[in-house]
C-alpha cells in the first residue's frame, strides 16, 4: 500500500512538472508567434489525454474489480447468497457487516448459503474478491426473508 500511494505521488509531480513546462512553451510559442494562446487549448487536451491513458496503463493491473450481484434468493428462513466472480480472483471473503479483517474466507465459492434466519427481516451480505496482492472494494447486498 505504501509503494503504491509513492508511485501515485510520483506521478502526480511529473505530470505538474510536465504541465508546468509544456504550459511555458505553449505560452512562450503563443507571444513569440503573436498567437492567442486559447487557440492551442487542443495541445495543452492532448497532454492530459496523453498523462491519463499513462496512468490507466499503470494502474489498470493494480485494481482487483469488485465482484457484482447476480441473485440472492430468499424463502421464510433462508437466503442463497449468489455473485459474478472477477477474473484474476484467488478468492473471495464475506461478512455480514462492512470489515473485511473479520470477514469468513470461501476461497473460490461464488455463492454461500445463510439458514435459520429471522423471516420478514432485511439481511445484509459484504463480499470482497482478492488475490496474492490486491483486494477488491466491498460488494454490497441486501435482501430480505420471506413472510411465514
Amino acid at each position: 500500500m505504501k509503494s503504491y500511494f509513492i508511485l501515485i505521488c510520483l506521478l502526480l509531480i511529473v505530470a505538474y512538472i510536465e504541465s508546468r513546462d509544456f504550459n511555458s512553451d505553449l505560452i512562450s510559442q503563443a507571444s513569440s508567434k503573436n498567437i492567442d494562446f486559447n487557440e492551442q487549448t487542443d495541445l495543452n487536451c492532448s497532454k492530459i489525454q496523453v498523462v491519463k491513458d499513462l496512468e490507466d496503463t499503470i494502474f489498470k493491473d493494480t485494481v482487483l474489480p469488485k465482484p457484482f450481484k447476480l441473485e440472492a434468493i430468499c424463502d421464510c428462513n433462508n437466503i442463497i447468497w449468489h455473485w459474478g466472480g472477477v477474473d484474476k480472483a484467488k478468492g473471495y471473503k464475506i461478512n455480514f457487516v462492512n470489515d473485511i479483517n473479520s470477514a469468513t474466507n470461501l476461497f473460490n465459492e461464488i455463492s454461500f448459503f445463510q439458514q435459520k434466519l429471522a423471516s420478514n427481516k432485511i439481511y445484509n451480505l459484504y463480499v470482497w474478491a482478492y488475490n496474492d496482492s490486491l483486494i477488491s472494494e466491498a460488494l454490497h447486498i441486501e435482501a430480505q426473508t420471506g413472510v411465514n
